[in-house]
C-alpha cells in the first residue's frame, strides 16, 4: 500500500480552509505578546488620539485666553493715548466719559429702531472721549482699542460716532488705536472714515 504524500501546499490549503487550525497554529507559533499585539495597537491609536484631542483643546484654550491678555494690555495702555490721539485729530481733550453718561445718553434720546443689544454695544464702547477743536466747540471722538484693528472696531467706532451725534446733536468723529491694523481697515483709514492711531511696541515689553 502506497504512503500519502502531504506537501506543503496541503497544509496550506487545510489550513486556510478551518479557522480553528489557523488560530491554533498561530498560538503555538506567535507569543502571547504578538498574539494581544493588534488590541494594544487599537487601543494605542485611541490613546493617541484622546491625547491629540486633548493637546488641541488646551492649545485654543491658551490661544483664547493670550489673545484676551494681549486685548486687555492694549485697552489699557490705549487709554492712556487717548489725550495724544484727540491732538493728533486736531482736538483738545478734556475728558473721558463714563459708561453711565452713555446709558443716560441713550436712555434720553430716541432709539427706535436700535436693537437692545446694539444699545448694550454702544454702551460699552471702549472709550469716548470729550474733546474740543480748535474754536474750543465742544465734540466727541468714540475709540475703539484693539491689539490688532479689524473691520469689526472701525464698524463699532463709526456706529458709535453716528449714535452719539444722534443722541446728542453734537459732532462725533471715529477712531481705533492698536498696534497692528489688518490690512481690511486700510479702505475706511485712507477714506477718512475713521482715524488710526498706532499704539507703541513698548507697551508689551515688561517692565
Amino acid at each position: 500500500m502506497a504512503t500519502a504524500t502531504i506537501t506543503i501546499q496541503d497544509i496550506i490549503d487545510a489550513i486556510d480552509s478551518e479557522p480553528e487550525m489557523l488560530e491554533a497554529l498561530r498560538a503555538r507559533l506567535l507569543t502571547r505578546e504578538l498574539l494581544e499585539l493588534p488590541e494594544r495597537f487599537a487601543e494605542f491609536q485611541k490613546s493617541s488620539l484622546q491625547f491629540q484631542a486633548n493637546t488641541d483643546r488646551q492649545f485654543v484654550e491658551l490661544k483664547t485666553d493670550v489673545g484676551m491678555l494681549k486685548g486687555w494690555v492694549a485697552s489699557r495702555s490705549g487709554l492712556e493715548e487717548i489725550p495724544l490721539i484727540a491732538r493728533r485729530m486736531g482736538y483738545r481733550h478734556r475728558r473721558l466719559l463714563e459708561r453711565v453718561e452713555l446709558f443716560d445718553m441713550a436712555e434720553d434720546a430716541d432709539t427706535s429702531g436700535i436693537a437692545r443689544s446694539v444699545l448694550e454695544s454702544f454702551i460699552h464702547a471702549d472709550a469716548v472721549a470729550e474733546v474740543a477743536d480748535e474754536e474750543g466747540r465742544a465734540r466727541y471722538v468714540a475709540i475703539e482699542l484693539s491689539f490688532t484693528a479689524q473691520k469689526n472696531d472701525v464698524d463699532r467706532a463709526i456706529r458709535n460716532a453716528e449714535f452719539i451725534a444722534r443722541f446728542t446733536g453734537v459732532p462725533a468723529s471715529a477712531a481705533v488705536s492698536g498696534l497692528r491694523m489688518a490690512d481690511e481697515v486700510r479702505g475706511d483709514v485712507e477714506s477718512g472714515n475713521v482715524f488710526w492711531h498706532e499704539l507703541p511696541e513698548s507697551i508689551m515689553q515688561a517692565e
